[in-house]
């Protein structure tokens, strides 16, 4: 809209340098000059603005936006769990909160993290010395459910989604150091809880700590 004002103020400074030049017979040299000079400046601004007012605007470019959940995924949380000595399943319990934390005590919360012996009884040391040693989750109140993740549930919830083929179950999930696992109460199945075991401890002669990672999601 400036632009056309402009142009209109232009073009009528042109129109009155060409009256004054039509009555140049009258005027000397230095007028005619000036307004040939005036007349071409005004003729080259309606141009321009012209030109400016009819062409299209440039749109601006569009950036792309992304959830904040499917891009950076969820932040990953070291939690470090204390296994007592004494205990002859060394094992530790998570409360599935967000962020999760340990258990009251090794045998309360919602999921279990147990250390085993194959072909030992419930009455003597399991994972002791040279002993072969098997991790596993248990749901030892039925307070949750645990399953293998299809796929890496760091980078998004699809990966913990049965629609994917993720099978949850409410007992004991052999675990394998490094791979993925999802987890969620059977309360709340929306506030799903990604893990792993980046490396199953070695100390000897019993593990007395153990450390995983885990992301939270809300689906």
């Amino acid at each position: 809209m400036a632009d056309l004002l402009i142009a209109a103020l232009a073009l009528a400074a042109l129109a009155v340098v060409l009256v004054v030049l039509f009555r140049a017979e009258t005027l000397g040299r230095t007028y005619f000059a000036a307004g040939l000079v005036v007349m071409t400046l005004a003729a080259g601004v309606t141009g321009v603005l012209l030109y400016r007012s009819h062409r299209p605007a440039e749109k601006a470019p569009v950036t792309p936006s992304f959830s904040a959940q499917a891009g950076l995924g969820a932040a990953a949380r070291r939690l470090a769990l204390k296994l007592p000595r004494g205990d002859r399943y060394p094992q530790a319990a998570i409360l599935l909160l967000d962020p999760p934390r340990p258990g009251p005590d090794p045998w309360t919360g919602d999921l279990s993290l147990i250390c085993s012996t194959p072909g030992k009884g419930d009455d003597v040391q399991h994972c002791a010395g040279e002993d072969e040693r098997v991790w596993s989750a248990d749901p030892l109140e039925r307070l949750s459910v645990v399953a293998r993740a299809a796929g890496d549930p760091f980078a998004g919830p699809q990966a913990c989604a049965e629609a994917n083929g993720v099978s949850y179950q409410s007992q004991y999930l052999e675990l394998e150091a490094g791979r993925a696992y999802c987890m969620r109460r059977t309360a709340d199945p929306r506030h799903v809880v990604a893990f792993r075991i980046p490396a199953f401890p070695v100390e000897k002669p019993v593990p007395t700590s153990l450390t995983i990672e885990t992301a939270v999601w809300a689906v």
